[in-house]
């Protein structure tokens, strides 16, 4: 549990609690009341990780499903946890900026904005997931994959992310 291990955040844990407990009543029953932040922790500390993010991430797709069923589209962020994923879909489109998308289905946008002294710049490409050797039924419904970057081409600390 990567980033949770701290007592700041199984306090701060119970303090939402605190503040939505009649929420939380609706989905939960507690008898006892919120659990503390060393009831949190070492609950927490019971969970195994990989075991988690498996089940974590089954609930996505079943959302995702969920969310198709009734006829609506979904967007996910793709990061560094689904390690495997993400770098075939960074390698994807850093091939066709290496190619400088010859033959590949796209779209690009840019927008640029200026101010309080510095200038923002902003690019957006887009791409059909059949683009991507792709197992249809790990993600239903996936239609395409974004590509974001941000900040000033001079700048090393310009962000890029992957959307789907």
């Amino acid at each position: 549990m990567q980033g949770l291990a701290s007592r700041h955040n199984w306090v701060a844990m119970e303090q939402y609690g605190h503040s939505k407990q009649e929420w939380l009543k609706q989905f939960l029953e507690l008898p006892n009341g919120i659990p503390s932040h060393d009831t949190i922790a070492r609950v927490f500390a019971r969970i195994d990780p990989l075991e988690f993010e498996q089940c974590f991430r089954s609930w996505i797709k079943e959302i995702a499903q969920l969310i198709q069923d009734q006829g609506a589209d979904y967007c996910l962020a793709l990061k560094g946890n689904h390690q495997y994923l993400h770098e075939r879909v960074i390698q994807l489109f850093e091939r066709g900026e290496a190619i400088d998308w010859s033959g590949v289905e796209y779209d690009f946008h840019r927008t640029i904005n200026k101010g309080h002294g510095r200038t923002e710049i902003r690019r957006y490409w887009t791409m059909p997931v059949t683009e991507l050797f792709f197992d249809p039924d790990q993600w239903v419904g996936l239609q395409q994959l974004d590509w974001s970057w941000r900040g000033n081409p001079a700048d090393p600390r310009a962000i890029r992310s992957l959307e789907t």
